[in-house]
């Protein structure tokens, strides 16, 4: 359990980061207003970085909350065996 603990920590801090990154990253290419100013984005490295890191988010968040759900379920089972074996 501990590894898993170690494990669900270390992504919630990566998905602490890239959300940080979605923030960051779209301040360092200008504010689109045109179709082929839009279409030129695929030249900009910052733009596609930020795809990138929305990419990963969405597997680190999805991991964290799955990890969130499984150690809490694992704490509430562990209680109400605990419990019922008091009686």
């Amino acid at each position: 359990m501990k590894r898993f603990l170690q494990f669900a920590a270390i992504g919630a801090m990566l998905s602490t980061v890239t959300t940080f990154l979605l923030w960051l990253l779209p301040k360092f290419y200008p504010e689109i207003s045109t179709f082929d100013e839009q279409v030129a984005l695929h030249t900009n490295g910052f733009y596609l970085g930020r795809l990138w890191v929305n990419f990963a988010h969405i597997f680190l968040a999805v991991e964290g909350t799955k990890n969130h759900l499984v150690s809490t379920f694992r704490g509430a089972v562990h209680y109400w065996a605990e419990a019922c074996c008091r009686f």
